[in-house]
């Protein structure tokens, strides 16, 4: 190893995971490694996981230990249950390898949407009614639909409870349509949010800890605009910085976005996405543990809107 190595931190980045991100997960790890390499300040480790769990490394199985025995930090360029389920937090934590991003704990309560909402119940924050259906404790679907269209309201929303990037998405009204949606949800997902239909502007916000001498640096409020048939697929979306809300709104959203990251206990990086009524009401949806640090993502737009570039965030999260 020559000098030059020798000094630098010798980094691994997963990517790949989940057959449902996979492509988006690969390329932005694709991304960030080109970037990191060009850096100068980084050996990086490249590691692939696949759909079972295995690590692959220059196209070899690796156990974690193997890897992490000689790595001195970790990124996750992976996306869903595979990067915010705890799993791989463990296994840095277990190896005494920091690693970018919230604990275990804190990663698996925010991919559970209905878990974070009961923790954020106190925080000032609206939220949409909304009620969790699982497979395992339906007898009468239609009965079902039923009450919850009752409690809920008859527009509604359902979305997998653990979940991202718009998967598993789709909207209806009526008891009847619910109770024919959420059996199909059911047939892919074990456990499903029900939750009242808000029309409005998507609106997010990233949070990043001690960037540019801020404790929480808050990104300014991006509007996300999605279209056709894939309503709800953030990666076919369209980011408007700033986003078409009140000046009021954009404050209250950076003050909630704060408080979200600090009540979660969240660590070096998060984003909250709401949505704002036509009357700048607004509803908190859910909270991202793992948000893309793609150049193209919602997170950057904001960013790159107050000049803060993707190698400069990259360098303060691993720094």
């Amino acid at each position: 190893m020559d000098m030059i190595s020798a000094h630098k931190k010798r980094l691994a980045i997963l990517r790949g995971g989940s057959p449902n991100t996979h492509v988006l997960s690969m390329k932005q790890g694709s991304e960030l490694i080109a970037l990191l390499h060009g850096s100068g300040a980084f050996d990086i480790v490249d590691i692939m996981v696949t759909s079972d769990n295995e690590w692959l490394v220059q196209g070899f199985v690796k156990q974690p230990e193997e890897v992490l025995a000689s790595t001195d930090l970790g990124l996750l360029a992976l996306l869903g249950s595979y990067g915010e389920s705890g799993s791989i937090q463990r296994i840095f934590k277990r190896y005494g390898v920091p690693l970018v991003g919230s604990p275990a704990f804190q990663s698996a309560l925010c991919l559970n949407k209905v878990l974070t909402k009961e923790h954020l119940k106190k925080n000032g924050v609206r939220q949409a009614p909304h009620l969790r259906l699982t497979r395992a404790g339906i007898s009468d679907l239609q009965k079902t639909a039923t009450t919850v269209v009752d409690l809920v309201g008859h527009d509604f929303i359902i979305k997998p409870t653990s979940g991202g990037l718009g998967l598993g998405v789709v909207t209806g009204s009526g008891a009847v349509e619910l109770a024919s949606l959420a059996r199909e949800c059911l047939n892919t997902y074990n456990d499903i949010l029900v939750e009242r239909y808000i029309a409005g502007t998507v609106v997010t916000c990233g949070i990043i800890d001690g960037l540019r001498g801020q404790v929480l640096y808050a990104t300014p409020a991006v509007s996300i605009e999605t279209k056709g048939d894939d309503s709800f697929a953030i990666e076919t979306a369209e980011f408007l910085v700033p986003a078409e809300i009140s000046r009021e709104a954009k404050r209250n959203i950076d003050e909630y976005s704060k408080k979200i990251h600090t009540s979660l206990e969240l660590s070096d990086i998060s984003r909250s996405d709401f949505i704002v009524t036509d009357d700048d009401t607004i509803y908190f949806l859910e909270t991202n543990t793992l948000p893309s640090l793609s150049v193209n993502g919602p997170l950057m737009a904001g960013l790159t809107a107050f000049g803060v570039g993707q190698d400069e965030l990259m360098l303060h999260l691993l720094s």
